[in-house]
């Protein structure tokens, strides 16, 4: 049977959208275990954080190398790591996001 999703939904290249976290979180009866799709919630979203941590490190480096950045597109990416680190509650993972320079 095809996959009605164009992905594999254990990717952690990409975020999950809830069908597919609902999908490999319910039990054998089909019912969904609440634990389990909070962790796997929980690991999605620090994922998420990560890799918009790693950005922010790279446009970081590349201001302070002196590349010439779009100031709308650095403050999206600002907006976005905020925006997930203040939705992301995952006990023990706390980034400290990278200095730009002054």
């Amino acid at each position: 049977m095809e996959s009605a999703f164009s992905h594999d939904p254990t990717d952690a290249d990409e975020p999950r959208r809830i069908g597919d976290i609902l999908r490999v979180t319910t039990d054998i009866t089909g019912a969904v275990d609440k634990g389990r799709a909070a962790d796997v919630a929980a690991r999605d979203a620090a994922s998420e954080l990560a890799g918009l941590h790693e950005q922010v490190a790279e446009v970081a480096d590349a201001d302070r190398a002196g590349v010439d950045l779009d100031p709308g597109a650095v403050d999206e990416l600002k907006e976005a790591y905020l925006e997930a680190l203040s939705e992301t509650q995952v006990e023990g993972y706390n980034p400290s996001p990278p200095r730009a320079s002054e």
